[in-house]
């Protein structure tokens, strides 16, 4: 997959990456590529072709997908550790130990003002 050019890239010492850059830049003969960023507040770089455009929503659609499934561990442990503060509560119920209940229900005090 190619890399879809950008403003900042007018400023990129890969010959490569530059000239794809310049070769986008409305600009090229003036000094947008002197300057290093575009004049035009990088309107050459926000239109894409329609290629480029599925392109991006693929690129766009696996971070998703990735954020998805990190989201879903961390929500995971998330009420993993609310599980074991609800279990540990109870024991210390039984126990009838007041500082750890007091802790226990701060914790999940605030856990729940979190969430």
């Amino acid at each position: 997959m190619n890399r879809i050019p950008c403003e900042a890239d007018l400023m990129s010492a890969d010959d490569n990456t530059y000239g794809n850059a310049l070769a986008r830049c409305q600009s090229a003969a003036q000094d947008c590529p002197e300057l290093g960023f575009c004049r035009y507040d990088g309107e050459c770089f926000n239109k894409f072709t329609h290629e480029e455009a599925v392109e991006r929503l693929e690129v766009l659609e696996k971070e998703l997908a990735e954020y998805k499934a990190k989201w879903a561990k961390l929500n995971a442990r998330h009420l993993h550790l609310i599980a074991s503060l609800k279990a540990s509560l109870g024991s210390a119920i039984k126990d009838g130990s007041d500082e750890r209940v007091f802790a226990y229900r701060s914790c999940l005090a605030m856990l729940e003002r979190i969430i």
